[in-house]
């Protein structure tokens, strides 16, 4: 049996956006050249110290849209990553997982940098590094590892040592 449509009223069809939505999206190109005057301005902004930041988009936005602000975080020093889970569609709960696996693994990349960095910089005879962590990769970096409890050491172990019976 086939169905009349001929008498559905028009207020129930989808019609095209009105002519003020579609100037609205144009104004892209104006807030695109904004940004580029403002560039010097827009660099006085206080600088990073290299912590990673995970830049989510928008609602219907993809990483695409997050390259220039990603660029600009680089730039003033941050170590800006982008969230690589395609395009947004809401529902924060269904992504949990994924946002988890995501800061995890920029969690692996950065926090083996920070570590490196102090031990470069405890090289030298004349300066020590204490790191309090829960982190167990920080073992392979350690010269002695010291178990504490309610904030009072318990126990000093060489690392190897540590690494031996612990890990």
């Amino acid at each position: 049996m086939a169905i009349d449509r001929s008498d559905t009223p028009p207020a129930d069809r989808l019609r095209a956006p009105g002519l003020g939505l579609l100037l609205a999206e144009a104004r892209g190109i104006f807030e695109l050249n904004a940004s580029l005057l403002l560039s010097p301005l827009l660099m006085r902004a206080p600088r990073g110290d290299g912590h990673p930041v995970l830049m989510l988009p928008g609602f219907l936005a993809s990483d695409l849209s997050m390259a220039p602000m990603r660029r600009y975080l680089r730039e003033l020093g941050y170590d800006s990553h982008a969230w690589e889970m395609g395009r947004n569609t809401g529902g924060i709960s269904r992504m949990r997982a994924a946002l988890r696996d995501r800061l995890a693994g920029i969690h692996a990349a950065t926090g083996r940098k920070v570590v490196e960095l102090l031990k470069a910089s405890a090289c030298r005879p004349d300066r020590a590094v204490i790191v309090v962590t829960h982190d167990s990769r920080i073992f392979d970096f350690a010269d002695r590892i010291a178990e504490m409890e309610d904030g009072v050491v318990k126990k000093i172990h060489e690392a190897g040592e540590y690494r031996a019976h612990y890990v």
